[in-house]
């Protein structure tokens, strides 16, 4: 006889699934950072800061292994952290979207689908059906 199909079952695959997206969406742009870090080089503190945002995304979402809330707060907080090293690169600091380049867009994703992970988690809603009774 098939498994029955529950809700908290479909609950568990999307957040998997939306976690796998959202870790191979980070893991790619990591990729990229080590690619351009050859190009970049680390000659000043400049320099290694702006390796440092192209390259921590990834290990930033391993944090979710030992705690998904943790790992949400952290990716938000890169990308904050993220959007002021490009304001600033250029020769006169100015301030620019974070969606000017394909970088800041893919962060974005991927945080939003790990955000949604978090928030559609069974033990989660657990809470917060607790909270409205």
């Amino acid at each position: 006889m098939p498994a029955q199909i529950t809700l908290a079952r479909i609950r568990i695959t999307f957040a998997t699934l939306l976690l796998v997206t959202g870790g191979a969406l980070l893991a790619l742009e990591t990729l990229f950072g080590l690619v351009a870090m050859l190009g970049i080089g680390l000659g000043t503190f400049r320099d290694v800061f702006v390796v440092l945002c192209l390259t921590l995304s990834f290990p930033i979402f391993l944090i979710s292994i030992r705690s998904l809330r943790l790992a949400v707060w952290a990716l938000w907080i890169f990308f904050i952290v993220q959007w002021a090293d490009e304001c600033s690169l250029g020769v006169a600091p100015h301030f620019i979207s974070p969606f000017d380049w394909w970088h800041g867009d893919v962060l974005f994703l991927a945080i939003v689908l790990v955000q949604i992970a978090y928030i559609i988690q069974p033990d989660m809603m657990k809470k917060f059906y607790a909270v409205l009774d």
